[in-house]
C-alpha cells in the first residue's frame, strides 16, 4: 500500500485549520495511509542558510527578491521528508504540503514531460520512490548554492536525467488559500 506524508505544522493554527481539510481529502481520494510531518521550521539549526543565493531565481513575477526563512524552511521541510521516506520499506509515499487538496480522482502524470515540464509552479503532490531520492539527496547536499525553489529545483533536476525521470509520477492538487497563507512568498 502506498502512503502519504503530508508536511504540516502542529502548532500553527492555520496549518491545523488546512489539515483539518486536508487529511480526510487526501485518506479518502489517495486510499492510502497518511502521516503527518512536522514541518521545519524557521530558525531550526538544521537548516544551512550559506547554502541559499542571496538572491532566489524569480518566481511568480517577482525578481532580485531575497530568500525568507520560511522558504527556506520549506525546502528542509522537503528534504527532512525524503530522509523519513528513505528509513521505510514502501514502495514509493506520496507527498504533500498541507494546503494541497486532492481532487477526485487524481489524474496521474508520468515522466517529465508532463509531470512538472512547462507547468513550473504549478502545486503538485509527489510521488518518492528510494532511489531517486537516494540520487536527490546526494545532488542536494553537493548543491553548493540553492538560486531556485524546490518545486523548480526538482523539474530542473529531472529534466537532467530523463531516465529517472521516467520513474517520476506526480498530480495536480489545488492550492488551497481558505485559510490564509503560512509563507511569505504567495
Amino acid at each position: 500500500m502506498t502512503k502519504a506524508i503530508i508536511i504540516g505544522m502542529t502548532h500553527n493554527q492555520i496549518s491545523q485549520r488546512y489539515l483539518e481539510t486536508i487529511v480526510p481529502n487526501a485518506r479518502m481520494n489517495l486510499s492510502c495511509e497518511i502521516e503527518i510531518m512536522e514541518a521545519v521550521l524557521p530558525g531550526n539549526p538544521v537548516i544551512d542558510q550559506d547554502k541559499f543565493s542571496k538572491i532566489k531565481a524569480p518566481t511568480h513575477g517577482t525578481k532580485n527578491k531575497p530568500w525568507s526563512d520560511t522558504e527556506q524552511a520549506v525546502w528542509y521541510s522537503h528534504v527532512a521528508a525524503w530522509k523519513k521516506i528513505l528509513d521505510q520499506d514502501d514502495d514509493g509515499v506520496w507527498v504533500l504540503e498541507h494546503d494541497a487538496f486532492v481532487s477526485m480522482p487524481p489524474k496521474l502524470h508520468y515522466g517529465i514531460n508532463s509531470i512538472w515540464g512547462n507547468r513550473v509552479g504549478q502545486a503538485r503532490a509527489y510521488l518518492m520512490r528510494q532511489f531517486i531520492i537516494e540520487r536527490m539527496l546526494k545532488d542536494f547536499d553537493d548543491t553548493k548554492v540553492i538560486d531556485m525553489q524546490i518545486d523548480t529545483w526538482m523539474t530542473k533536476w529531472m529534466a537532467e536525467r530523463p531516465h529517472t525521470a521516467a520513474s517520476a509520477v506526480t498530480f495536480l492538487v489545488d492550492h488551497m488559500q481558505d485559510h490564509g497563507t503560512t509563507i511569505e512568498h504567495l
